[in-house]
């Protein structure tokens, strides 16, 4: 069996081993093993709210990983979440 190596880019945010994300263009990137599998404009709260909830639902990170990673408090995730 052949082991998933994810490799990221230097300006990568890892949230966990396997998931980050990255700002670039007035957008934000997510990454999953290597992989592209979101994006957003850096403005839509919407949008970051329902990708963030979904890697939380899906058991990807918890929402201590999404508020460590993004800089916000708890309660915020919680809240969305």
């Amino acid at each position: 069996m052949q082991l998933l190596l994810p490799i990221f880019s230097p300006e990568l945010t890892l949230i966990t081993p396997t998931l980050g994300f990255e700002e670039k263009d007035d957008f934000v990137y997510y990454f999953h093993s290597g992989m592209p599998i979101y994006t957003h404009s850096k403005s839509n709260l919407q949008s970051f709210r329902f990708i963030t909830s979904n890697f939380v639902v899906h058991g990807m990170c918890t929402r201590r990983d999404i508020a460590e990673a993004f800089k916000i408090s708890y309660d915020s995730v919680k809240k969305n979440i």
